[in-house]
C-alpha cells in the first residue's frame, strides 16, 4: 500500500512540475551565430625523416585517417638495421606518444605495430628544436619490397595527427651518395663557375627551347641550364623528397626559393627540380631531369605604363580570371590565392590566402590546393571554390572542397558549404570536374566522381542530378548557363543528350530520332557538336565493348535546331577536336574483310564554323626581354588605368557557428580507376589501364588502383620470364572465336576448367567475366606497347595478346628476342614470335592486351 501511495505523491509532483514550468516558458528563437576572425596561423606538426644520419621526406600531418594505401608522395630506405627516426617540429603541440603501423603494398596487411613513449630533443640548424622517435621495425621484411608506414602523433590533449611515407629495406641504398649527387647538380647550376661539373650529363639539342626560363631539362644548353643571366640567390631550401628509389636508382624532388634581381627590382621565385638517376661507384647516369620556375606574385610589381599586373616567369597560363560586367572589378588566382581588384579606388584584396605575412617556407606555402573561381557579380562579390590540403584555419590539416563567398563591402569572405574528403588533394584534383557554378536561387552545382551533383545552400540538401557522366561526356556553356552531358549507363550509350538550365533548373533532352543513336561530341561557341548514326552501327566486340561510328556529325543550337551537317559516304566520326573556330573530325573507316568489328583510322575532316570568338576583357599577355626572356601579364580592361601601385587589404573569414558540412561519398560505379604516379604526385587518373600504363613509362613512374595497389611500375621487369606452358589440346581452326579459346587456355593454365561458350558480349565485357571467376582484377590494355604489357607475364601471369582482326595468342614467355607463346588457331602451344613475327602479328594499331593484375 506504501508503495502505491509514493507513486501517487511522486505522480503528483510531476504533473505540478510540468504544469508550472509550462506555464512560466517563454518562447525563445534559435539563429546561428555569426563571427568574423582572421585564420590562424598553421599549427600542426612535421615530420622530417633521418635514416642513418641523412634527413629528407619533410612529411605533412592530416587531421582525418586516409587510406595508408593511397598514400606515395615519398619513399625512406632502410639498411638491414630497419631503423627510422623522425624529427619532430611540434609547433602548436605537445606531443607525447608516436603509434606506427606498417603496411605491405600488395595485400594490404599489417606487417607491424608498435608505440614510442620515450622520446629526446634536439637542436635543429635553424635555431628550432626537434623532438626524436627512434623507430625500431623487428618483424621480417622482404628486400626490394614496398611497405607503407602510418605515424600517428598524439599531443598531451589527446590530439591525433597523422603522417604517411612509404620504406624500402635495402642492404645498400647509397642514400648519402644519392643525395650528394643532387646537392652537387643543384648547386653546380646555381654557380656559373661550377657549372661544368654537369656538363657530362646534359643531352643537348640544337633546337630546344630556350626562350622561356619556366622549364628546363638536359636537352637545353649549359647556360640555359645554369639559368642564364639570372644569378638566382636561395633564400630557402626545402628537404629533399625520394619519391622512387632502388639499390641503384633513385628519383628525388628538391624545392627552394630563390631571389631575382630583374629590370624593375627584386622578385622572388618558386624552383623546383626533378632528377632520375642511376648510381653507381664508377660514375652516375641521369636518366631524367626537369627544373620549373614559379614567379611568386607581388603588386610591387605592377606595371603602370601599361597598367598590368606582373605574372613574371609562369607556367600557368591556364591561370582563373573572371571580369564583372562594367569591367571595374577582376578576380584572379595565383600561387593558390585569391586576388580581387577594385579600379574605382585602385585597391588589390587579397581575398583568400594560406601564405603568411611572416612565412617559414614549409607550412602555409605548401602547394597542395588550388582556388576555382565561380562568378563575379558587378558588386565585385565573388563566389569560389578552394580545394585540397588545407594549410592552415579552421579546417587545418583536412582535405576538402570549401565553397565560399567574398563580399567587397565589409572584406570578408563566407563559409558557404564544407565537403570533407578522405583521399590526397592529387587524387581529389583529378576526381574534381572541370565544372561548378552556384546559381541566384543559392543551388550549388558541381562534378565529381562521375557524378552531377545539386546542393541547395538554403535546405541544406544534397541531390545527384545524373550518374556515369564522364569528363569528355559533359559540357558547359557559360553565356547560355547551361550544362550539357551524356551518361553511359554500365559503358552503355544513351540514346539522348540532356541539358540543364542553371539559373532555372528547367532541364530538357535532345533524343535520337527513331532507329538511330546520338551522341554528344563537344561545344563550339554556344551550339553542340552531335553525332548520329543508325542504331545497327552500335555494334559489340568480341570482348564485349560497345564500338558506336557515327554517320552524321550535326551542329545544333541549344534548342537542338539544325545549323550545320556533316556526312561522306563509307566515313564515320568517332571524335571532334575544337580550336577557335575548326572542328577537326576524328574519321575512321570501316574493313568488311574482317571476321570482327573493326574500324580503321583514317584522315581527318575539317568544319570551319563561323569565328564569333572576341578577347576578353582581361587576358595574359607576353613580353620579352634579353635578361629574363619570356614574362607573363596580366592584361587588364582598356579603360581600366593604373596610375600608381594598388593599395592593399586583406579579409576575415565570417564563420556561421551551424554546421556547413556536406559530405559525398564515391559512388560504387566510380570504384575502378588507376593513377599514373610520377615523382610523387598524380598526373593522371583513368577507367583505362593502358592510358596509365602508357603515360607512367614516358614519366618513369607507376600505376596504382583504385585500392592503392601497385599494377604496373617502370624498371621492374626482368630481361626475360619463362611461364609453365599450358597444352592446346586441338586445333581450333578459323570458326571460332580465338579470344575465347585463348582464355580457356588462361583458365586451364590456373588448373581451371571454365566453360567459356557461357560468356556473353552483349552482356557484360569479357574482363568482368574473367573476374568473377578468377577473384582477381583482370584488364584489356590498349594503347600500350608489347614491352609494356609484359609486365605482367613478369608478375607470373599468362597475356592474351590480340590483333587488328581478332587473332589471339596466349603469350607465356618472353625473352630479348621475342616471346613464346599457344596459338590455338594452329593447335600450338609453344610458338615461337621473334621480334618481326611479333611486328607481323600485331600490326600498327587496335591491337589489345588481356592480363591480369599482380601476381596470382
Amino acid at each position: 500500500m506504501k508503495v502505491i501511495y509514493r507513486v501517487i505523491i511522486l505522480l503528483a509532483i510531476f504533473v505540478g512540475t510540468v504544469l508550472y514550468f509550462g506555464s512560466n516558458m517563454q518562447e525563445r528563437t534559435f539563429r546561428a551565430e555569426v563571427k568574423t576572425i582572421s585564420m590562424q596561423e598553421s599549427t600542426l606538426p612535421l615530420v622530417a625523416l633521418r635514416v642513418e644520419g641523412e634527413t629528407l621526406n619533410l612529411l605533412h600531418g592530416y587531421c582525418s585517417n586516409l587510406d595508408e594505401m593511397l598514400m606515395r608522395e615519398s619513399i625512406t630506405p632502410l639498411g638491414n638495421e630497419k631503423t627510422l627516426e623522425l624529427l619532430i617540429t611540434e609547433n602548436a603541440y605537445n606531443i607525447k606518444k608516436v603509434n606506427y603501423e606498417v603496411f605491405e603494398v600488395a595485400a594490404g596487411e599489417k606487417v607491424e605495430e608498435g608505440s614510442i613513449i620515450s622520446m629526446k630533443k634536439e637542436a635543429a640548424q635553424d635555431g628550432a628544436e626537434y623532438k626524436i622517435a627512434e623507430i625500431e621495425l623487428k618483424e621480417e621484411y622482404t628486400a626490394g619490397q614496398e611497405y607503407v608506414v602510418k605515424l600517428t602523433l598524439i599531443s598531451n590533449e589527446s590530439k591525433r595527427i597523422y603522417f604517411y611515407t612509404r620504406i624500402k629495406v635495402l642492404a645498400e641504398a647509397y642514400l648519402a651518395e644519392k643525395l650528394d649527387f643532387v646537392e652537387m647538380f643543384h648547386r653546380s647550376l646555381l654557380d656559373k663557375a661550377q657549372a661544368e661539373n654537369v656538363k657530362k650529363y646534359l643531352e643537348t639539342e640544337k633546337n630546344a627551347d630556350e626562350t622561356d626560363f619556366s622549364k628546363a631539362t638536359l636537352k637545353n644548353s649549359l647556360d640555359f641550364l645554369s639559368y642564364g643571366d639570372l644569378q638566382p640567390e636561395v633564400i630557402y631550401t626545402e628537404l629533399p623528397t625520394m619519391t622512387e628509389c632502388t639499390k641503384d636508382t633513385a628519383s628525388i624532388v628538391l624545392g627552394f626559393f630563390v631571389k631575382l634581381h630583374t629590370g624593375i627590382g627584386e622578385e622572388i621565385y618558386y624552383v623546383k627540380e626533378y632528377y632520375r638517376f642511376q648510381y653507381t661507384s664508377a660514375r652516375t647516369y641521369v636518366y631524367n631531369y626537369e627544373r620549373y620556375m614559379e614567379a611568386i606574385f607581388d603588386v610591387q610589381n605592377t606595371s603602370l605604363a601599361k597598367s598590368e599586373f606582373k605574372f613574371g616567369v609562369t607556367a600557368e597560363l591556364d591561370s582563373e580570371i573572371m571580369v564583372n560586367n562594367d569591367n571595374t572589378r577582376i578576380a584572379f588566382v595565383r600561387n593558390g590565392s585569391l586576388y580581387v581588384y577594385t579600379a574605382a579606388d585602385n585597391t588589390l584584396t587579397t581575398a583568400f590566402t594560406f601564405a603568411e605575412k611572416e612565412t617559414d617556407y614549409r607550412r602555409d606555402v605548401y602547394d597542395k590546393h588550388d582556388i576555382k573561381l565561380l562568378s563575379i557579380d558587378d558588386t565585385g562579390a565573388v563566389d569560389f571554390l578552394v580545394y585540397g590540403y588545407m594549410n592552415r584555419g579552421e579546417y587545418e590539416g583536412r582535405v576538402a572542397m570549401i565553397l565560399y563567398t567574398y563580399y567587397p563591402a565589409n572584406q570578408s569572405i563566407e563559409e558557404r558549404a564544407y565537403f570533407p574528403f578522405n583521399t590526397t588533394y592529387d587524387i581529389l584534383k583529378e576526381t574534381l570536374g572541370d565544372f561548378a557554378y552556384c546559381n541566384g536561387q543559392e543551388i550549388f552545382y558541381f562534378h565529381i566522381y562521375d557524378t552531377i551533383y545539386s546542393y541547395n545552400l538554403i535546405t541544406k540538401t544534397l541531390e545527384v542530378i545524373a550518374e556515369e557522366v564522364y569528363a569528355d561526356a559533359l559540357v558547359y556553356s557559360p553565356e547560355q548557363q547551361t550544362l550539357v552531358w551524356q551518361e553511359k549507363k554500365n559503358g552503355k550509350l544513351a540514346d539522348k543528350v540532356a541539358l540543364l538550365q542553371l539559373e532555372t533548373g528547367k532541364s530538357s533532352e535532345l533524343y535520337a530520332a527513331s532507329g538511330k543513336v546520338i551522341g554528344l561530341l563537344g561545344m563550339i561557341d554556344t551550339n553542340l557538336i552531335l553525332g548520329t548514326s543508325p542504331l545497327e552501327r552500335v555494334e559489340t566486340k568480341e570482348d564485349g565493348v560497345q564500338v558506336v561510328a557515327y554517320e552524321k556529325a550535326e551542329i545544333v543550337d541549344f534548342a537542338g535546331q539544325k545549323l550545320k551537317t556533316y556526312e561522306k559516304e563509307g566515313y564515320y566520326i568517332v571524335g571532334a577536336v575544337v580550336n577557335e573556330n575548326v572542328i577537326t573530325l576524328e574519321r575512321v573507316v570501316r574493313d568488311e574483310t574482317m571476321p570482327y568489328v573493326h574500324y580503321e583510322a583514317t584522315t581527318p575532316d575539317y568544319i570551319l564554323n563561323q569565328a564569333t570568338e572576341t578577347k576578353p576583357a582581361a587576358y595574359i599577355s607576353e613580353r620579352i626581354t634579353e635578361r629574363m626572356r619570356r614574362e607573363y601579364y596580366l592584361t587588364l580592361p582598356s579603360k581600366v588605368k593604373i596610375a600608381e601601385i594598388p593599395k592593399t587589404a586583406g579579409t576575415k573569414n565570417t564563420v556561421i557557428t551551424e554546421d556547413v558540412t556536406v559530405r559525398v561519398n564515391e559512388p560504387e560505379y566510380f570504384a575502378d580507376y588507376y593513377l599514373t604516379y610520377a615523382y610523387g604526385e598524380v598526373t593522371l587518373l583513368s577507367k583505362e589501364a593502358g592510358k596509365a600504363i602508357a603515360l607512367a613509362d614516358v614519366e618513369t613512374g607507376s600505376v596504382i588502383d583504385s585500392k592503392g595497389r601497385v599494377c604496373w611500375s617502370r624498371g621492374v621487369k626482368t630481361s626475360s620470364r619463362e611461364l609453365p606452358e599450358v597444352e592446346v589440346l586441338r586445333d581450333y581452326g578459323g570458326d571460332v572465336n580465338m579470344v575465347e579459346a585463348c582464355v580457356k587456355l588462361f583458365f586451364a593454365h590456373r588448373g581451371m576448367e571454365i566453360d567459356v561458350t557461357g560468356y556473353q558480349p552483349e552482356a557484360e565485357l569479357l574482363t568482368d567475366w574473367m573476374e568473377r571467376y578468377l577473384g582477381y582484377d583482370v584488364m584489356k590494355l590498349t594503347g600500350v606497347t608489347l614491352d609494356e604489357a609484359l609486365y605482367y607475364v613478369y608478375c607470373g601471369n599468362p597475356m592474351i595478346a590480340v590483333n587488328e582482326a581478332g587473332f589471339a595468342v596466349l603469350v607465356t614467355a618472353y625473352d630479348s628476342t621475342g616471346f613464346t607463346a599457344a596459338v590455338p588457331a594452329i593447335g600450338k602451344s609453344n610458338k615461337r614470335f621473334t621480334q618481326k613475327n611479333i611486328e607481323e602479328f600485331l600490326g600498327e594499331e587496335n591491337y589489345y592486351f588481356i592480363v591480369v593484375g599482380g601476381a596470382l
